[in-house]
C-alpha cells in the first residue's frame, strides 16, 4: 500500500509543466519515473532504483543547462556570478543531504525518501537555471 501511495504522490503532486522539447530534457516530466515504477510495484529495490535513475536524469539536465549558460554570450562577470551561485548551491545540497540523513532509518524505502528529497532539490535548481537560460 505504501508503494502505491508513493506512486500516487508522484502522479498527483507533480503536474507536467513542460518547457523542454521532450521527456528526457524536461525536469518536470515524470513519465519515465512512473513507467519505471510500473515495472515492479512490489519491490522496494525497484522503487529505489527508479528514484536513482530519475536523479541521474535530472542531474544530466542540470549539467547540460549549466554548460549552455556558460557557453552563452553572457559577460564574464555574469558567468562568474552564476558559477559562484552554482558552487554555493552545491554546498547547500551537500549540507541539506547530510542534515536529512541524520534522520535516516534503515531500509530501502528510506533510500527512496532520501532520493526523492534530492530529486526535489535538483528539480528546483533546474527551474532556476532554465530561467537564467531564457
Amino acid at each position: 500500500m505504501l508503494k502505491f501511495s508513493i506512486l500516487i504522490f508522484f502522479t498527483i503532486f507533480y503536474p507536467h509543466f513542460s518547457f523542454a522539447s521532450d521527456i528526457h530534457n524536461d525536469p518536470n516530466d515524470k513519465t519515465l519515473l512512473l513507467q519505471c515504477f510500473e515495472k515492479d510495484q512490489q519491490s522496494d529495490l525497484n522503487l529505489r532504483d527508479c528514484t536513482l535513475e530519475e536523479n541521474a536524469r535530472l542531474d544530466k539536465i542540470l549539467n547540460n543547462t549549466y554548460k549552455k549558460i556558460m557557453s552563452s554570450n553572457m559577460s564574464s562577470k555574469e558567468k562568474e556570478t552564476i558559477k559562484s551561485a552554482q558552487r554555493a548551491w552545491i554546498l547547500y545540497i551537500d549540507q541539506s543531504m547530510k542534515a536529512f540523513e541524520n534522520f535516516a532509518y534503515n531500509g530501502t524505502l528510506w533510500e527512496v525518501t532520501l532520493n526523492h528529497f534530492y530529486q526535489i532539490l535538483l528539480e528546483n535548481q533546474c527551474k532556476v537555471l532554465n530561467q537564467i537560460q531564457l
